[in-house]
């Protein structure tokens, strides 16, 4: 049954054993963080993911409204004090 664990030296065995705890105290085993997990695996295992790109490729690519890359307001017909 744990025959997986015999190959680990006793330092990887302890941070295994701490890991799980420090995801245990994350949450990370509660059922329905699991649940949830499980539910967007089967869901991208069908491909059903465009939603999510969509966000990512505005979160990472496209700059927030009003903003530009360094994060103050662009230069615009309503803010003409940064067109000069």
């Amino acid at each position: 049954m744990y025959d997986h664990l015999q190959g680990l030296s006793p330092d990887a065995l302890r941070q295994a054993v701490n890991d799980f705890i420090s995801n245990g105290r994350s949450g990370y085993h509660d059922p329905d963080y699991l649940g949830q997990g499980l539910a967007a695996r089967v869901v991208r295992g069908r491909g059903e993911f465009d939603e999510y790109l969509e966000h990512m490729f505005q979160e990472t690519w496209i700059d927030r409204e009003g903003e530009g890359e360094d994060g103050k307001a662009a230069a615009s017909d309503e803010n003409p004090a940064k067109a000069a």
